[in-house]
């Protein structure tokens, strides 16, 4: 503790009235000598959590007292344990000759159709005197990020509105709070009169390597995977949309990402839910993906268990699934864990078979059989047991569904698949594998969100990475988790965190 005191008293506290700007190096130190910073929009005392703070613009220490503003330009009071204010404060607490971002009278509001481009310096100011930027694709308003946003390549300021244009040529306005727009507007708001300026001139680039030959066979590749307007993880974002945007603006990410939807015996009339899901994708022009979950003797009777109560009723099942889908376009994940599990035998391989079957006679559907991931089951023994579940019939084989295998040791595993099963394709769950294996399959704490569900993958085997299993989604209960396929919004906001996005 020595050093500690030592530190301490080598510091010396701040002058009245000065204030630290997010994005700023420096720090407060009030009249105890706490140290005050600001990381990331939340206000931190000698390192920690100081309450709860977010979208934090700015600090003030003004008469002995610290005060945070945030990007809404509301302020709060330290009291020595928590902040004052209520539901934000409008008055500064600064004389009117302390410059700070909300007494800077020196910034000019924008012409109308301003445009800022990714990449360029400078900034756009709106009439409330906020300074918006593109900080690595990312909209930040006075420093601090303005929601959700990602991809960004311009911003522009339409009749007193801020709008982002993201790299798919969709547009969104600022509502003071959000972005509005839904899942983006096709239509730009600038006039047609307004030409947005010229990038600045870069150095040629080298020549890029040629891109991997496209895959005939894989149906799907280039094609847009349906997103479902209802997820867990919007009701999340709306939840905490007032109390917590920071953390809202992150289920919206996931909210953003087309993930499959789970069909079993929760379904009460599975060929009006099949019907029904499949008809907003193709609505949507859009691909759905189906995960199939009603084998008899589910989960080998473990955290899952359930399914159909015999073979001849599985296969009733299996029927109305292909009659709800029609001749719609559907990528169906068969099954996960049946291949790979203990339990698994001649009378499962058969019913299997059967299901591919039925599925693949219909014209545009393509069946991926589950298939484990790289440390359950051996190649060789999984190949054998994919030709017996009728794998020659099949697009090819789901890997790593509701895991956390690296994408890298999925393929190496789908290619020595492929390579003892004629050539099969392969597809992988990449929701919540982007830090590899942790040790455990259910709820592992290190576990982060992986790259974003692409038919586009650059190989000739690997027909896609999806989001299989919904981040967010529990594995069973298990490591602080509630129920298999329950909701847990504290675990979906840790695999953001700890993700690729």
């Amino acid at each position: 503790m020595l050093p500690q005191v030592a530190e301490a008293a080598t510091r010396t506290e701040s002058a009245n009235n000065t204030v630290l700007v997010a994005g700023q190096t420096g720090s407060i130190v009030d009249d105890r000598l706490n140290v005050w910073t600001i990381v990331n929009g939340v206000v931190k005392k000698n390192g920690a959590n100081a309450g709860y703070s977010a979208r934090v613009i700015q600090l003030a220490y003004v008469n002995d007292v610290v005060w945070q503003e945030n990007a809404d330009h509301l302020w709060w009071s330290w009291n020595g344990s928590s902040w004052d204010g209520g539901w934000g404060i409008p008055t500064s607490p600064l004389p009117q000759n302390v410059s700070s971002p909300s007494n800077n009278t020196s910034l000019t509001e924008s012409a109308n159709n301003s445009v800022l481009l990714a990449g360029q310096t400078g900034s756009l100011v709106d009439r409330q005197k906020d300074v918006w930027t593109i900080v690595n694709g990312v909209v930040k308003k006075n420093n601090v990020s303005a929601g959700y946003s990602a991809r960004v390549i311009q911003l522009a300021y339409v009749n007193g509105v801020i709008w982002q244009e993201n790299a798919d040529h969709l547009w969104w306005s600022w509502n003071g709070s959000s972005w509005d727009g839904g899942w983006g507007i096709p239509t730009s708001p600038l006039s047609t009169a307004v030409t947005a300026p010229a990038p600045q001139p870069q150095p040629e680039p080298e020549p890029a390597p040629a891109p991997a030959p496209t895959n005939s066979s894989n149906p799907f590749a280039g094609q847009t995977l349906y997103r479902s307007s209802w997820s867990n993880a919007l009701n999340q974002a709306n939840a905490w949309r007032s109390t917590r945007p920071d953390d809202a603006a992150k289920m919206d990410y996931l909210a953003a990402q087309p993930t499959a939807r789970w069909f079993g015996d929760w379904n009460a009339n599975i060929q009006s839910d099949v019907s029904a899901y499949v008809g907003e994708a193709a609505a949507a022009n859009a691909l759905p993906v189906l995960v199939l979950y009603n084998i008899p003797f589910r989960d080998c009777g473990s955290y899952s268990a359930g399914g159909a109560g015999s073979a001849s009723g599985y296969h009733d099942w299996i029927v109305k699934v292909a009659e709800g889908i029609g001749t719609r376009k559907a990528m169906i994940v068969l099954e996960p864990d049946a291949t790979s599990l203990d339990c698994f035998d001649d009378t499962r391989a058969a019913m299997l078979a059967d299901a591919v079957n039925v599925l693949e006679a219909k014209p545009n559907v393509a069946v991926y059989i589950d298939a484990g991931h790289p440390d359950w089951v051996p190649a060789a023994t999984m190949a054998t047991r994919l030709q017996k579940s009728g794998i020659q019939n099949a697009q090819g084989m789901a890997l790593n569904v509701s895991n956390f295998y690296s994408t890298d040791s999925n393929m190496a595993y789908g290619n020595d698949l492929s390579s003892r099963l004629g050539g099969k394709h392969y597809i992988i769950d990449t929701a919540r594998n982007h830090n590899g294996w942790q040790g455990e399959w259910c709820n592992p704490q290190g576990a982060g969100i992986g790259k974003a569900p692409t038919t586009n993958t650059g190989s000739a085997l690997f027909d896609a990475g999806l989001w299989i299993k919904p981040p967010g989604e529990s594995d069973g209960p298990c490591n602080g988790g509630p129920g298999a396929g329950s909701w847990w919004a504290d675990y979906a906001l840790k695999l953001y965190n700890q993700g690729t996005h």
